[in-house]
């Protein structure tokens, strides 16, 4: 069975680069109609499926939603992902979505933003810690995108949904301290994800209100 060709096959094919040929496949702005016709074209000719067929059909709108995981599967943490997996696929299926869900591992190689397009998808819901690279492919491709419990501070354009941490950190410190504990001290990595660092900015932001080191 042949191999499926990707999007670096289509670019080398078409001799443009992988940018430009994401833009024309996803009907994006910035591409001559010529330029995009000959992808087009070309795409049919490899056999690569980008899901292009669905999305020049007018009036056709996606019902799919990806769920993209930071983790592999087999090193999924079912006390973190479960609850939030549930409520997200209770959700999109109230609204009459169908959830796919996404591992990154399983598409090293590739573009995730490609990935969510060749699957039709028209949002993604991101849990977990992610990758630049990932962050930056789904910014660019513009694809409505939500971090969830954890975010990146250096792509602000895309938004999320976390509990206060700093507010809920702070409150607790302020409890031990109005307990007549003085010694205090935070367990975690401070900079490794956004969670740590929202709790430790509360923890000191206590300590400081209360005139300790």
């Amino acid at each position: 069975m042949a191999k499926q060709p990707k999007i670096v096959d289509l670019a080398a094919h078409v001799g443009l680069d992988k940018a430009t040929v994401s833009r024309a496949l996803n009907n994006r702005p910035g591409v001559a109609p010529q330029t995009r016709q000959r992808v087009l074209e070309a795409a049919r000719q490899l056999g690569y499926q980008p899901n292009i067929h669905g999305q020049q059909l007018r009036g056709w709108q996606s019902k799919t939603l990806g769920l993209v995981l930071s983790a592999d599967p087999g090193s999924l943490s079912m006390r973190f992902y479960g609850p939030f997996v549930l409520q997200f696929v209770i959700a999109a299926a109230q609204q009459g979505y169908d959830l796919l869900i996404v591992f990154r591992d399983q598409h090293p190689d590739e573009n995730l933003a490609d990935v969510l397009n060749r699957r039709g998808v028209n949002g993604a819901l991101l849990l977990g810690q992610q990758s630049a690279d990932i962050l930056d492919a789904i910014r660019d491709a513009e694809i409505p995108a939500v971090q969830t419990a954890i975010y990146s501070d250096a792509h602000p354009e895309i938004g999320f949904v976390a509990s206060d941490d700093f507010a809920a950190t702070r409150q607790l410190t302020r409890r031990l301290i109005k307990l007549g504990h003085r010694h205090l001290g935070v367990i975690g990595h401070p900079w490794h994800l956004s969670s740590f660092r929202d709790r430790y900015a509360g923890f000191q932001a206590a300590l400081e209100k209360a005139g300790l080191a």
